[in-house]
C-alpha cells in the first residue's frame, strides 16, 4: 500500500519538486534555531484548489476561512510552541482575521524586527483609519512582533502544492523535535483530474455543456505515520449531518491512525466540537451559540489546550522510553 501512495504522491508532485523546494528553506532554518525538545506544531489551514486545464482558468476549490487554523496557532504561540504554518493563498492568517486589509499588503508591514511597540502603533495610526478596531489592531501587530521568532508561514494554493509539503516538512519535524505535532485543519480536495488527463489550454464554453471526470485524491493522511513516525497527528473531520458525526471521526482516527481528530457539524462548527481521542469522545464547547457570527469566546483555546495535554503525555512518555533504552 504504502509503494502505491509513494508513486501516486509522485505523479501529483513531482513534475513540481524542484519548483518547490526552495520553500523549504525557510522551514529548515526554522527548525534548525530550536532545541529537539521544543514543541512544535505543524497547522495545515485554509482550503485547496484543483485545476481543470494544464495552463489553467478554472479550478475546482474547496473552500475554508482558514479561521480555525489561525486561531489555533495564536493559541500554540500563547502555549510556547514554534509554529509552521502552512495555509492556503487569501485564507486567515494569526493576528490578522479580525480586520479588512484590502488596503495593505500584509498586516506584518507594520511590524517589522526590531521595532519597539510604540513606533509600531504610531506608524499604525497614520495609516489606518479602523474606528473602534484601533486598539485591537495595536494588540495584533504588537502579538505579530512578539511572536515572530517563533512564525513560520508557508503558502499554497493548488493541491499538488499541499500535497508536497505534507511530505516535506513533517519529514523535517521528524529529524528535528522529540514529538512533532501535526495538526491538519486543512479542507484537501477529495477528487481531482489527474495531471496527464488534463486539458493543455482553457476549455471552450462555445463547446457547449461541460462534463467532468473526476478521480478520488490517493489518501496520504494513512502515509503520515510513515513519513514522521514520531509525530502526534490530529486530523479533523466536517460533516453537515451530526448524527453521523461520531461514527465518522471514529472511522477516521482508526484508518489513519490518527492521535486524536477534532469532529465538527458545519453549522455549529463555531460553538461546538466533538474530541476523538484514544480514550473517547469529549465535547468542547463555548457559551455564545450566536451562528450568525464567529463568536469572541474561542473555542480554539479549549480545543488547543486538550491537544497540548496529548503531545505533553506523549513526550513523557517517548522521553521515558528512551531513557529506558539506554
Amino acid at each position: 500500500m504504502m509503494d502505491e501512495l509513494d508513486k501516486a504522491w509522485l505523479e501529483i508532485c513531482g513534475r513540481r519538486s524542484e519548483e518547490l523546494t526552495p520553500a523549504l528553506q525557510s522551514v529548515e532554518a526554522f527548525c534548525s534555531a530550536f532545541p529537539t525538545k521544543q514543541k512544535c506544531v505543524l497547522i495545515t489551514s485554509g482550503g485547496t484548489r484543483v485545476p481543470l486545464e494544464r495552463n489553467a482558468v478554472r479550478y475546482i476549490q474547496n473552500f475554508s476561512t482558514g479561521m480555525r487554523g489561525a486561531r489555533s496557532a495564536e493559541q500554540f504561540l500563547q502555549l510556547g510552541y514554534a509554529v509552521i504554518f502552512l495555509h492556503s493563498k487569501h485564507s486567515a492568517l494569526p493576528w490578522q482575521w479580525n480586520f479588512h486589509l484590502d488596503s495593505l499588503t500584509d498586516l506584518e508591514d507594520h511590524a517589522g524586527p526590531g521595532r519597539t511597540d510604540k513606533e509600531i502603533r504610531e506608524e499604525a495610526d497614520k495609516r489606518l483609519e479602523l474606528g473602534t478596531e484601533v486598539g485591537t489592531f495595536h494588540s495584533a501587530i504588537s502579538s505579530i512582533n512578539r511572536f515572530r521568532s517563533h512564525t513560520c508561514k508557508v503558502e499554497y494554493q493548488d493541491l499538488d502544492e499541499y500535497l508536497f509539503f505534507l511530505r516535506k516538512i513533517p519529514e523535517m519535524m521528524d529529524k528535528s523535535f522529540t514529538v512533532p505535532l501535526l495538526y491538519l485543519a486543512a479542507a484537501v480536495s477529495d477528487f481531482h483530474i489527474p495531471w496527464e488527463e488534463l486539458l493543455e489550454h482553457k476549455i471552450q464554453s462555445s463547446d457547449g455543456g461541460l462534463n467532468l471526470h473526476l478521480k478520488p485524491v490517493p489518501k496520504f493522511l494513512r502515509c503520515l505515520r510513515a513519513w514522521t513516525p514520531k509525530a502526534l497527528i490530529v486530523g479533523f473531520k466536517l460533516e453537515t449531518d451530526e448524527d453521523s458525526l461520531r461514527q465518522k471521526a471514529q472511522k477516521s482516527m482508526e484508518k489513519y491512525d490518527l492521535d486524536a481528530v477534532v469532529a465538527n457539524e458545519l453549522g455549529t462548527r463555531y460553538a461546538k466540537v466533538l474530541l476523538m481521542r484514544r480514550q473517547g469522545f469529549k465535547t468542547l464547547e463555548i457559551l455564545d451559540k450566536n451562528l450568525e457570527k464567529i463568536p469572541t469566546e474561542c473555542l480554539e483555546e479549549q480545543i488547543v489546550g486538550e491537544v497540548n495535554v496529548l503531545l505533553t503525555e506523549k513526550v513523557l512518555t517517548t522521553t521515558q522510553s528512551e531513557t529506558t533504552v539506554h
